[in-house]
């Protein structure tokens, strides 16, 4: 915006609509890398496209040139349709409200009607079309050859844009995936028609939430960051000494604590996301098999434990309610570590996921 608008020479129509077509391939190469391979495979070539691209430098660069390509196009052509002097504040009030529904778009709407990041691969192929509709326009009243040679060109890559960006949403590796204002979450599984070897899988994005192993005499084994060898595990284990615990979880996941639960233990779990406690309810069966019946407190659990007028005094508070590196740091100030030892016993334990 600032580029195009201090100085529209920067921009160049011919150039970037050109370089809008060759980013809008790059990227869907980039998501067909074991298509590439086949390619190279049949030429005799050894060289590995899917490696190079699932570099995450490698990823974000080729992303990043798109994203700028795009800003350059679409605010250049903003400027050369900029009005007369007595017309801009109209003109900069629109560009304004166009960026405010861009928000409500993404923010808002697109969670309510699709079930994963849609709008990236439905905005690649838009780009797609306003920048290939741009050459054609450009070559109107060239040799009828260029013309030909040129559309032909377009309606090619137009198939492999298509195709890229349509295998990426028609993915069916989920059970179940859902998105709202927290993300998208999906149910996988693996290996339904064994089951000795069935797992069932909760994700948020790419981060693992919680597994759980579907055999009948497995189902109730604690797994991943939960396991009887894990922090947690040791800690349940060490503080029981034959005694009934108390245990808040901050964070419910698809609820594998709940497999330590014991006659006259009590379990809290809290979570912000409606959508998880769900899953955890309908496709996961920690909670259902648990001896108690653990509580489930949602919203944000630090103003939940605020609102608390007594202490609940955990033996054991467990703290993972983090996504990748989107960290709540409210959960993590000293304030919040004074909020929680105010809810533990004495020499309770406080159990905080480091990993991220």
């Amino acid at each position: 915006f600032i580029i195009c608008f201090d100085r529209p020479g920067w921009y160049r129509s011919r150039l970037f609509m050109n370089l809008a077509i060759f980013a809008t391939l790059l990227v869907s190469i980039v998501s067909m890398g074991d298509v590439v391979d086949v390619l190279f495979k049949l030429i005799g070539s050894g060289a590995r496209f899917s490696v190079l691209v699932e570099n995450l430098a490698v990823n974000t660069l080729v992303h990043l040139f798109l994203l700028l390509v795009i800003c350059m196009l679409c605010h250049g052509e903003l400027v050369k349709r900029k009005p007369p002097s007595s017309q801009l504040t109209s003109f900069y009030l629109l560009v304004s409200v166009g960026g405010a529904l861009g928000g409500v778009v993404v923010s808002i709407l697109c969670p309510l009607i699709f079930p994963d990041y849609w709008e990236l691969n439905i905005g690649i192929f838009i780009v797609f079309l306003l920048a290939a509709g741009m050459v054609i326009r450009d070559v109107l009243g060239r040799p009828s050859l260029v013309q030909v040679c040129i559309t032909v060109t377009l309606g090619m890559v137009l198939g492999l844009v298509v195709n890229a960006q349509w295998a990426i949403i028609d993915q069916q590796d989920s059970i179940v995936s859902i998105r709202n204002f927290y993300g998208v979450l999906a149910v996988r599984e693996k290996d339904a028609d064994n089951p000795e070897l069935h797992n069932r899988w909760l994700v948020n994005g790419e981060t693992l939430h919680g597994l759980q192993q579907m055999a009948p005499d497995r189902r109730r084994e604690p797994t991943t960051y939960y396991g009887r060898q894990s922090g947690v595990g040791i800690a349940i284990e060490r503080y029981r000494r034959g005694r009934p615990l108390r245990i808040g979880a901050i964070g419910l996941g698809v609820g594998t604590i709940a497999c330590y639960g014991q006659e006259g233990d009590e379990i809290d779990f809290f979570e912000i996301n409606p959508d998880v406690i769900r899953l955890a309810r309908s496709h996961f069966s920690f909670l259902a098999d648990c001896p108690v019946r653990p509580t489930i407190i949602q919203g944000d659990a630090r103003l939940s434990l605020e609102k608390m007028k007594q202490s609940r005094e955990y033996d054991i508070m467990v703290l993972d309610a983090f996504s990748s590196d989107a960290i709540p740091v409210h959960l993590l100030t000293a304030e919040a570590v004074e909020l929680y030892g105010r809810h533990l016993k004495p020499g309770g334990v406080i159990a905080i996921h480091v990993s991220n």
